[in-house]
């Protein structure tokens, strides 16, 4: 049992996961966080994200020690927010036209879990990422 994503919705955290009951049967779960999200970075936190759309980018290594490579499918702007698990924004980045590749130093952040969102155009992607 364990929460796999989160994501940020018009101002309100949801923890989705697989969840194991009673018996060993599992569902998929998706749970509304009811405190407060404050975005610092002043950022809007609503997504348009489906499951169904394959990231565009990808993130290594990951988990790691805070030092991360993003690496974009494109060369198009974007701007990438991190946030903690409670969804205070950690960092947030411009990548201009024609910056696919970015070195992201996350070294002195605690370890945990956070969770990265990439805005490119019209289109919103999320990953979680571990620093150990």
């Amino acid at each position: 049992s364990a929460a796999t994503d989160i994501a940020f919705l018009n101002g309100e955290m949801y923890v989705g996961g697989g969840f194991t009951l009673i018996g060993n049967d599992t569902i998929n779960y998706i749970a509304k966080w009811a405190g407060n999200i404050v975005d610092t970075c002043g950022n809007s936190t609503s997504i348009n994200e489906t499951n169904a759309e394959k990231l565009h980018f990808s993130l290594f290594p990951n988990p790691s020690t805070g030092i991360f490579t993003l690496q974009k499918e494109t060369d198009a702007k974007a701007t990438v927010v991190v946030y903690d698990v409670l969804g205070n924004c950690c960092l947030s980045l411009n990548l201009s036209q024609g910056e696919a590749t970015k070195r992201i130093d996350m070294s002195s952040f605690a370890k945990g879990i956070y969770h990265l969102q990439l805005t490119e155009g019209d289109k919103v992607y999320s990953q979680k990422i571990v620093i150990q």
